[in-house]
């Protein structure tokens, strides 16, 4: 086996030695088992497994046949294998070495140039400024010598920069104000030691007070009104002399005032009015709203029968007449008018009334369900009993009068009439 190497006053010793010095323990000087067995513990136990008489070191002759030579064998042959694993295990360890030593070069390699590319601090002293030199390497500023001083820049000079005085005088007297009257403003001046400089509106050389009918006005750039033009009211002037008032379609009365007096007019009975908004007649507490000697109110004739949901718009007329034989059930939907709801147009505390005629033939039948814009009411139906059929042969007359009571609440009285 190689010499033993000493690094730092240890002992490096390869585990592949130690595994050489057990296989020849162990398998040359195995004990009665033979090799492979336990190891030897007494010199006789090493001598018997070594076929040597225990008489002496010299008895190799005549020892038992082939055990000397055998366990000779195996030794050179462990002695062989312990040489090639050492001889293994430096080639390793060379190339480990080889590897580590590129990458500590690459490393060192690394750092220096990294310290190559810092910046030098080139200031050595308090108050010193770092300023890019020739070729961009930092050269040191000196500080400023006095208070006040600003930095400059100069054509010459190591730095292109110098501290020089900032040409402001700290301190010192104000000797001199003037003021300058702007746009639209007049007065200023000077002060040399005390005094008050006065500043005003410059005058716009329109006159202050009321103007009746301006006709122009003029404005400037600073909202001010510069001129005003009286004008007159369309040139109509004097006194009023005399007043005429004639009656239109509709009205009855006219007359003429020359100095004072009162014209009546009054509306006109005998005229034929369409009146399309709604008329209110109050009336009084002792007095009728309305007395009406004869009237009349139209009637929708219907040359059909109701359909299975049929739409009466009382503001067409509060009276349907459906002329043709009814053939089937029907629901009446009530509303004012195809854009208004009967909601809409009736407040809370009014009452309509309208009426269905309603042609029958011999099967008749009859209004099976109520509804107010869309949406089902139940009627309180005379004799307390809603209609379940027709009176076949005739006309049956559906009444309804419809009270508001709330916003979309409706109370509805109803009947039916066999004619």
């Amino acid at each position: 086996m190689s010499d033993t190497a000493f690094v730092n006053q240890e002992t490096l010793t390869d585990q592949g030695w130690f595994n050489d010095v057990n296989a020849v323990v162990y398998r040359l000087l195995g004990t009665s088992t033979g090799p492979g067995g336990a190891a030897p513990t007494t010199r006789s136990e090493i001598l018997s497994a070594m076929g040597l008489s225990t008489s002496g070191g010299a008895g190799i002759i005549g020892a038992t046949s082939g055990s000397v030579q055998a366990n000779l064998d195996a030794l050179s042959t462990g002695v062989q294998s312990l040489q090639s694993g050492l001889t293994s295990e430096a080639a390793a360890r060379a190339s480990g070495d080889a590897t580590n030593a590129a990458a500590i070069s690459a490393e060192t390699s690394r750092a220096e140039a990294e310290e190559a590319t810092k910046i030098t601090n080139p200031m050595t002293s308090l108050g010193q400024l770092v300023m890019g030199g020739a070729n961009g390497s930092p050269i040191a500023v000196a500080a400023p010598t006095a208070s006040g001083q600003v930095l400059t820049a100069v054509a010459s000079g190591s730095s292109g920069y110098v501290w020089q005085a900032s040409g402001v005088a700290a301190g010192g007297t104000v000797t001199s104000v003037q003021v300058v009257a702007g746009s639209g403003l007049s007065g200023g001046g000077t002060v040399t030691t005390s005094g008050t400089i006065n500043i005003a509106i410059s005058g716009t050389g329109v006159t202050s007070g009321a103007y009746a009918y301006p006709s122009s006005i003029t404005v400037n750039e600073l909202g001010q009104v510069t001129s005003v033009t009286s004008g007159t009211s369309g040139g109509a002037t004097g006194t009023v002399t005399s007043v005429s008032v004639v009656g239109t379609s509709g009205l009855t009365g006219s007359g003429t005032v020359t100095t004072s007096g009162t014209i009546d007019v009054a509306l006109d009975t005998a005229h034929a009015n369409d009146w399309t908004g709604t008329q209110t007649f109050n009336g009084s507490a002792s007095s009728l709203a309305a007395i009406l000697n004869n009237a009349a109110e139209p009637a929708q004739i219907i040359a059909a029968a109701p359909s299975a949901t049929q739409t009466l718009d009382i503001a067409s007329g509060a009276v349907a007449y459906f002329t043709t034989a009814a053939s089937a059930n029907w629901t009446l939907n009530l509303t004012f008018s195809s854009g208004t709801t009967l909601n809409t147009a009736m407040a809370v505390g009014q009452a309509v009334t309208c009426a269905v005629l309603t042609t029958q033939g011999a099967t008749a039948y009859y209004n099976s369900a109520v509804q107010i814009d869309g949406s089902a009411v139940t009627p309180a139906w005379q004799g307390g009993t809603a209609p379940t059929a027709g009176n076949a042969s005739g006309i049956d007359v559906y009444t309804y009068t419809i009270i508001k009571t709330g916003s979309g609440a409706f109370t509805v009285l109803a009947s039916m009439t066999k004619f």
